[in-house]
């Protein structure tokens, strides 16, 4: 009998002891099925961004809204307002495809006017004898940026272009421009040195003529917590990238991309969130909302497909 006891125990310790090493992974979250009494309209527009498709191709007037719940039917109707920039507002702004630096212009004013202030330093300190020094192309959309991941010139879907916090330098000797060379090293350095971040040290992918006023769109996230619902949108294509690089074993270059994910992880962990897969539909569609969400019943439906409502979770390492 002892001997069963000290087995018995010998295996719920090993059980137990199993279950408090299972480790968290921070970069990836899941989205589980949950219940709801409330969710609010702001939580409501996270899932659309996250499950919506790219909105800027259909280009709509306005986002109608249906939420039903124990207090019964509530409904907004959301148009384009470049007045009233509340926090809400951005978010639906953002959804009727506003343009990324004028939606988060007032929010980031101060970050961009440093970094003006940076770029305005560097040529005034960085000016080499027989070279010419300018900027190219600084303020960026969301459709070009789009258009460089798809020819892939870039990996990245949202960049610090798009919010006017990056800038590109051209150096020119004899009015030919130099794509390369130790003179954008001492560019890059001269850049450091005044508190900007340089292209340059980019692993994986280094971009010499590039100076930017944040590390990366991780920091941006950690700085402004809103503007990660921009890149919520994009998490699986974040997350693509950074399983190829898992198992090309060339993780270091996308640490950049791992951050990101951490911090958006962080922002949605225990929010709601539409599950991955479609499913049957619940009842007959009678309404011509984009978005129609069902809180007692479980369901939400977004333009044109039904989910079951969950809550955003950290998956297990594998």
């Amino acid at each position: 009998m002892a001997r069963i006891f000290l087995i018995a125990f010998a295996f719920i310790f090993c059980f137990f002891s199993a279950i408090s090493q299972v480790e968290i992974d921070s970069s990836r979250i899941i989205c589980g099925p949950k219940t709801y009494e409330q969710i609010s309209f702001e939580e409501v527009l996270w899932i659309f961004r996250n499950k919506s498709r790219q909105i800027e191709d259909a280009k709509p007037f306005e986002i109608r809204i249906d939420k039903l719940d124990a207090n019964g039917r509530a409904q907004k109707i959301y148009t384009l307002d470049t007045i009233q920039l509340t926090r809400e507002s951005r978010f639906a702004n953002s959804l009727l495809g506003y343009d990324l630096n004028q939606n988060w212009k007032s929010l980031l004013s101060l970050e961009v006017q440093q970094f003006s202030s940076l770029k305005d330093s560097l040529l005034t300190l960085f000016h080499p004898k027989g070279y010419r020094v300018r900027y190219l192309q600084q303020e960026r959309d969301l459709a070009k940026q789009l258009r460089l991941v798809t020819a892939g010139r870039s990996k990245t879907a949202i960049s610090l272009h798009n919010f006017n916090l990056a800038a590109d330098v051209g150096i020119y000797r004899k009015r030919r421009y130099l794509r390369r060379g130790m003179v954008y090293n001492k560019m890059g350095e001269m850049a450091k040195s005044i508190g900007m971040f340089w292209g340059g040290d980019f692993a994986g992918f280094p971009d010499p003529g590039h100076v930017q006023g944040l590390k990366n769109g991780a920091e941006l996230v950690r700085k402004y917590p809103e503007i990660g619902f921009e890149y919520s949108r994009f998490m699986q294509v974040y997350r693509q990238n950074l399983d190829e690089a898992e198992v090309a074993k060339k993780e270091d270059n996308f640490q950049d991309t791992q951050d990101l994910l951490k911090e958006l992880g962080r922002l949605q962990v225990n929010k709601p969130c539409a599950c991955l897969y479609a499913m049957s539909i619940p009842e007959p569609i009678v309404w011509d909302a984009q978005v129609v969400v069902n809180v007692p019943a479980g369901w939400i439906y977004v333009e044109g497909y039904f989910y079951r409502l969950g809550t955003w979770q950290y998956a297990l390492k594998k």
